[in-house]
């Protein structure tokens, strides 16, 4: 394996029903037939990827908590993480919950939510929708937890956060704070980035970044595309992202995964 190529999933890869163009489908087969490595990089909890490793046999690592973690496919096995620090951990979380928000935070091992939480029952879906094995883990907040002491998080993810909190938590020092969809605001330990994650992971790989491509549409994609990878936004993205990528594709309402990689990686990687 000479290359690798590295997807966002939601409004990248993924049309938006959540499932996986034909088109799209077959690009990633091509890719296997040449011998050339793909994965995912997500915002998502790693235990919300499951599906998609056993349908597309990914056997790379994969990226998820927008870089803060690197998992196994097993997703079990953890290549590396970068928790929150204690003392940050404790005061977003004291902070989100006397506003009664709507957060669900991630670790290696469970998913937490709080009381109120409707963004939970996306998590609840989706383990309809998998072996047991599969499912993500689910678990109310506790006091205890919200004290930020008994657990490592990797990533909060605040859903539908006010103007003022968002202001608030992207100016705290020692945070990446970003967006990785309408109505999300995820929040990481300063260093976790997509973009660090794809570095990382190629180094482990031995391959050089130059032969990496990445492909994304949100602000949390920025990052890959800085990282020295080979770049491409959907057609679908803002156009601040836009202009951060080499190239822009067409959709993911179009397969734009598939006809970036056959008009702009490929050939760009000599095949």
């Amino acid at each position: 394996m000479k290359h690798l190529l590295v997807f966002d999933m939601d409004e990248t890869l993924l049309s938006p029903d959540k499932t996986i163009s034909s088109a799209n489908r077959a690009a990633l087969e091509h890719l296997r037939q040449l011998d050339i490595g793909f994965t995912i990089a997500t915002g998502r909890s790693p235990f919300m990827v499951g599906r998609y490793i056993d349908e597309l046999t990914i056997p790379l690592p994969v990226i998820a908590c927008n870089g803060g973690i690197i998992s196994g496919t097993d997703l079990k096995t953890v290549i590396w993480e970068n928790p929150i620090r204690k003392d940050l951990q404790k005061h977003v979380l004291e902070y989100l919950s006397q506003a009664d928000a709507d957060i669900v935070a991630y670790t290696s091992q469970m998913v937490y939510y709080s009381e109120n939480s409707v963004r939970v029952e996306a998590f609840r879906k989706y383990n309809t929708t998998v072996p047991e094995h599969r499912r993500a883990p689910l678990k109310p907040f506790t006091r205890d937890v919200l004290t930020g002491d008994t657990e490592d998080f990797i990533k909060i993810l605040l859903f539908y956060p006010t103007t003022a909190q968002e202001e608030y938590l992207r100016a705290l020092p020692g945070l990446e704070v970003l967006s990785s969809g309408e109505n999300f605001l995820d929040i990481m330990q300063e260093g976790s980035t997509k973009g660090n994650a794809v570095s990382a992971l190629a180094q482990y790989l031995g391959l050089p970044i130059e032969n990496v491509a990445v492909f994304g549409d949100n602000e949390n994609d920025i990052s890959m595309f800085r990282s020295g990878a080979l770049s491409v936004a959907m057609g679908n993205s803002r156009d601040f992202v836009k202009a951060e990528a080499r190239y822009v594709t067409s959709s993911n309402t179009e397969s734009g995964v598939a006809r970036a990689i056959e008009e702009f990686v490929l050939p760009t990687f000599g095949y």
